[in-house]
């Protein structure tokens, strides 16, 4: 077990890694390439749905998105940038928690810091983000075991599991922060040693972004 350190000085460890976004089946007995967000392990249990996803969610989201749309920053951050189609109950959520997790970032200056510490703009981040539905592989590989999002280090695609429908919007927007970190630069624990567990982010999240 790794030694973790007190959250008043956390560890914020960049490791250098390519932009590229191709998410990759992990091979069996190797360790995955990606920095993944447990939705089971933030703080709040996340409520039941009632139902089976897969078949409440029959029909993805049909929405506009913003791709190869000219906005300006402050527009990019009205609304989050979806790429595809995302599940109703998904894209719903997303929607819910993304405006939460901009005021967030806006009204805390230790929520800016962590992000200025991997020479970042976290609302710049956000406002880049591109969010894409799993895929069934993903799900049944990937986005197991409580995983709600997948990102990439480096990457600005976020991959929304089901599970994400599920958190309440202060644990999504939480997942939004967390996953914006990794997209600029802050790897994780075990693929990186000397990173954060994915806890352990999310409680720097939570304390940094006053949630």
């Amino acid at each position: 077990m790794k030694q973790t350190t007190p959250f008043d000085v956390p560890r914020i460890h960049r490791q250098s890694q390519p932009a590229a976004c191709r998410i990759e089946r992990p091979a069996p007995g190797t360790l995955c390439a990606l920095a993944v967000v447990l939705g089971l392990l933030v703080v709040t249990a996340a409520p039941a749905l009632g139902g089976d996803l897969e078949s409440i969610d029959a029909s993805p989201s049909t929405q506009p998105t913003l791709d190869a749309v000219e906005i300006s920053f402050e527009e990019a951050l009205a609304v989050p940038r979806i790429s595809g189609s995302l599940y109703p109950r998904i894209h719903n959520k997303l929607q819910q928690a993304y405006p939460v997790a901009v005021e967030h970032l806006r009204n805390n200056p230790e929520c800016r810091d962590l992000f200025a510490a991997l020479g970042a703009d976290g609302l710049e981040k956000l406002s880049i983000t591109s969010y894409r539905q799993s895929t069934m592989t993903m799900e049944r590989s990937l986005c197991r075991g409580g995983v709600s999002a997948v990102t990439v280090v480096e990457c600005p695609q976020v991959r929304l599991c089901k599970r994400f429908a599920s958190l309440g919007t202060v644990q999504a927007a939480t997942t939004l922060i967390h996953e914006a970190l990794h997209f600029a630069g802050m790897s994780e624990w075990p693929k990186d040693p000397q990173g954060l567990e994915p806890t352990e982010i999310n409680k720097m999240v939570r304390k940094a972004c006053g949630f």
